[in-house]
């Protein structure tokens, strides 16, 4: 068996907590399949959003932190670099701005990932994913 590299768990870590992002989101917005992006407000199906990041994926700490991240249309997390003004009100509404500030902290510090732990939050997402699939089932 091939060995496992960080690269390669890193990438189905990113693939199972981006869908788990997405599902989460589409349950709690109450229309499962669909979500609405947390800058501008847009609604979509869950297949067109992506799961941004309210601090950059390069700052590995924060990168599996689910109040860091959270469903945002295409054209707000690919084109509007995140759409940040939009991003920072939800993030403040939603968390208030000690948490902002925490995160904001949090990210400073580094954290390199060993491949085995990029595997073990790769099947805790990758868990709850099937869970939400297998109560709600799927929609991708």
């Amino acid at each position: 068996m091939k060995k496992l590299t960080v690269t390669k768990a890193k990438t189905l870590a990113d693939k199972y907590f981006s869908r788990f992002i997405r599902l989460r989101d589409s349950l709690l917005f109450g229309k499962y399949g669909w979500c609405k992006c947390c800058s501008c407000g847009k609604v979509d199906e869950i297949k067109n959003m992506d799961a941004g990041h309210w601090i950059n994926r390069k700052a590995n700490i924060t990168r599996y932190d689910e109040t860091n991240a959270h469903s945002q249309c295409q054209h707000c997390n690919r084109f509007q670099e995140g759409n940040a003004s939009g991003y920072a009100r939800f993030m403040l509404a939603e968390y208030g701005s000690e948490h902002m500030d925490d995160l904001d902290e949090l990210h400073w510090q580094l954290k390199q990932f060993k491949a085995i732990e990029l595997k073990e939050i790769a099947d805790e997402y990758r868990l709850k994913v099937k869970t939400i699939e297998k109560e709600h089932g799927k929609v991708w």
